[in-house]
């Protein structure tokens, strides 16, 4: 690439009068100064905001070969400026084409025969595919017609731009016509010819896991149509898909959302599909269901139904990229895992305000059974975490008895977004109790009950139900809790009871009173099961809020009375009951933890008492390395054995002993110094061992049976 110099440049200019603010001033200017291309930058406004656009003028065909805005000022101008060259490197050598070598298409759409997501994702990839590959065949000008019939709209096409892109090939195509199939891509392109000519018919198919070599052919057909030669250049889906990538991260980091995700797409349909492309990808579409920072949601813009799109999108995403990768996630510290829960709150708070928002609802009602299916999928994806089940859903692997509270990690953050949103996800009360019911399962669920408790358990935020229907379904729900066989969910009934205490009928007071005294009595009746329960079921708090929420519904005149009442007599009795059952499960969980260091050094005893048999029945004990001999003998000298062990390990020990001695007898003079020192330590092992079997201290290495006829000597030594 050659630059002109700006000096002769602003010569032309002044000389030629020219203004240089619009496409034809600037092909002018081309023109004079015998440059191939313009690429022109220069700042608009757009209300309050300023942009600096980038445009890239082929001179000789007289269009625009792209175009493109960024916000000012620009922020690492040194991150911005490869960004912006790699946009543009595929289409420098369209610069010297001439005009009767050029060959304008419009490509229209290549549509799925069956309306589906999947037939909606693989429109998507096809299309950007094939105008990728396009773009790199030197004589074609390929423009989206989408971004023709804006540009029209928005005038910014002249007359000789139009005829131009006017006066182009119209590419379509249908995807599947024959029906969608799990592994086989089918595609039949239409090529119509400037002013109305025959169409001509192509067709291809290939394999869904790998789009490039169906992309080939249908580019080799569409070139042989056109009778152009394919070029010399390799396609590189691969490069293109890193470039398209950084661009993405670009963008989404100064606000730039619809160039983000069309890049992010872009990475995406060219093959890059890493956790990091995935996660980037995941994030732009988060983005644009979320409030930007600073503001919250629709209090500085108006409500835009699009949004619902992408918050689907966001939570399909995540969907989609789970099944592809299931082994994403084995633990919540994972960051697919906390990426999860941060998409499910972002879609929720969607949710939320959306439901709430006169006449919003209305907008995306159509979009809210998709969106909540999946969530839902996302939820059950996350559930499926086993690391996350063994906090909530114990089945025994773990003991929370009295230090490991889950809400404090990723697997609480999870469940508390459960809780929190639960309403939001679900269409009517029923399915939102279904929920809770589901939750109340868990072992866990002491841990979460705060949630609900609110003074009026939430239910589904869309409901067109009557607050008096609401009340109804919430106390079925509670009596249906109250009434249950399990205990512990009994208990929990009897808790949300005062909770959501409704003031009706007569003697409130003794409503309240005769409540508080129920769940006291089945708290001491089921203390053993309390003190034995996996996780702890912290009742203290919960207790004393419920009552207080309670006590807030009654009529002033009961309401001192009976928290006198409840101060004097429940409360006291209450604190000593828990008291009592914390201390009992301190006792257990100590105990507990006793015997679990009992068995693990057990375990830890037998592996080892495994591993010196193997080392000394090794009958290339000569070949040991001083490492090996060391380990063994520190691991011998401090292990406990019983006596049967002792006998074992010493009737080894005996044999290698003599082999030791054997070869001491007959030993160089260098070699003996290292035979002494390893059966001086043996002879300790085997201290060892007959003292716990009661026997007599071995001989020492240097009594009579270590001695032998005079040693051999190497050659020459003394």
């Amino acid at each position: 690439v050659s630059l002109l110099e700006r000096a002769e440049i602003d010569r032309v200019v002044k000389e030629q009068a020219l203004s240089a603010t619009t496409t034809k001033n600037y092909l002018k200017l081309g023109q004079v100064l015998g440059a191939d291309g313009l690429l022109t930058l220069e700042l608009t406004k757009e209300g309050s905001n300023t942009w600096l656009n980038l445009r890239l003028i082929a001179v000789k065909p007289g269009v625009a070969l792209a175009s493109q805005k960024y916000p000012w000022p620009l922020q690492e101008i040194a991150t911005w400026a490869p960004i912006a060259a790699n946009q543009l490197k595929t289409l420098l050598p369209k610069l010297n084409v001439l005009p009767k070598d050029a060959v304008p298409i419009s490509i229209l759409n290549l549509r799925s025969a069956t309306q589906s997501k999947e037939g909606q994702d693989l429109e998507r990839e096809l299309t950007l595919l094939m105008i990728r590959r396009l773009i790199h065949e030197k004589p074609l000008f390929v423009l989206e017609r989408q971004k023709l019939e804006s540009a029209a709209q928005e005038k910014t096409l002249n007359a000789d731009e139009a005829a131009f892109w006017n006066g182009s090939y119209l590419l379509d195509g249908t995807i599947n016509k024959e029906g969608i199939s799990k592994d086989k891509v089918t595609v039949s392109l239409r090529l119509v010819p400037p002013a109305g000519g025959a169409p001509v018919l192509i067709e291809a198919a290939g394999v869904r896991r790998d789009l490039k070599p169906l992309i080939e052919e249908l580019s080799r057909q569409i070139l042989d149509a056109l009778k152009q030669k394919p070029g010399d250049t390799d396609w590189k889906p691969a490069d293109e898909a890193k470039q398209y990538l950084e661009e993405a991260r670009w963008a989404l980091k100064w606000g730039m959302l619809k160039e983000a995700q069309a890049a992010s797409e872009a990475s995406w349909a060219l093959g890059l599909r890493t956790r990091d492309s995935a996660e980037t990808r995941l994030r732009i579409y988060m983005a644009e269901s979320t409030p930007r920072p600073g503001e919250s949601m629709w209090s500085f813009r108006p409500f835009d139904p699009l949004t619902a799109s992408s918050a689907i999108r966001a939570a399909s995403f995540y969907n989609e990229y789970s099944r592809l990768v299931p082994n994403q996630i084995s633990n919540p510290d994972m960051p697919w895992f906390s990426l999860g829960i941060e998409m499910l709150k972002d879609v929720s708070y969607f949710l939320s305000v959306s439901l709430q928002l006169p006449g919003a609802k209305a907008q995306i009602t159509d979009l809210l059974p998709d969106l909540r299916k999946e969530v839902w999928m996302a939820v059950d994806y996350l559930e499926g975490v086993p690391a996350y089940r063994d906090v909530y859903w114990l089945k025994g692997k773990l003991d929370l008895q009295n230090t490991v509270d889950p809400t404090e990690g990723r697997a609480g953050r999870l469940f508390d977004t459960i809780f929190v949103n639960a309403p939001s996800w679900t269409e009517t009360p029923e399915e939102t109790i279904k929920a809770y019911q589901k939750l109340m399962t868990g072992e866990g669920f002491g841990y979460f009950r705060k949630w609900l408790l609110n003074g009026s358990i939430p239910l589904a935020a869309s409901s067109e139900k009557t607050p008096s229907q609401l009340l109804l379904l919430r106390s079925e729900f509670i009596k249906d809790l109250i009434a249950s066989t399990n205990p512990v969910t009994k208990i929990e009934g009897l808790i949300f009871f005062l909770d959501s205490f409704d003031p009706q009928g007569e003697k409130l007071d003794v409503q309240v009173t005769e409540a508080v005294s129920r769940l006291m009595k089945e708290i001491e009746a089921n203390r053993q099961l309390i003190i034995e329960y996996p996780a702890n079921l912290e009742y203290r708090n919960d207790v004393s809020k419920a009552f207080h929420h309670a006590l807030s519904r009654l009529p002033d005149g009961l309401r001192t009375a009976t928290d006198n009442w409840f101060q004097s007599t429940q409360k006291p009795l209450l604190d000593k009951l828990l008291d009592n059952i914390a201390t009992a499960r301190a006792e257990n969980a100590r105990a507990r933890a006793e015997k679990q260091a009992q068995s693990k050094a057990s375990i830890e005893k037998s592996a080892k008492f495994k591993a010196q048999k193997a080392f000394l029945s090794d009958p290339n004990w000569t070949n040991w390395s001083q490492d090996a001999q060391s380990e063994f003998i520190r691991s011998a000298l401090t292990m406990s054995y019983e006596k049967s062990e002792a006998q074992e390990v010493r009737v080894l020990l005996t044999n290698v002993v003599a082999q030791v001695q054997a070869e001491y007898v007959t030993s160089v003079v260098a070699r003996r110094s290292d035979l002494f020192v390893l059966g001086m330590e043996f002879d300790r092992v085997v201290g060892h061992l007959n003292n716990i079997l009661g026997l007599p201290p071995p001989q020492r290495i240097n009594s009579v049976k270590w001695r032998g006829p005079p040693p051999t000597r190497s050659p020459g030594q003394p």
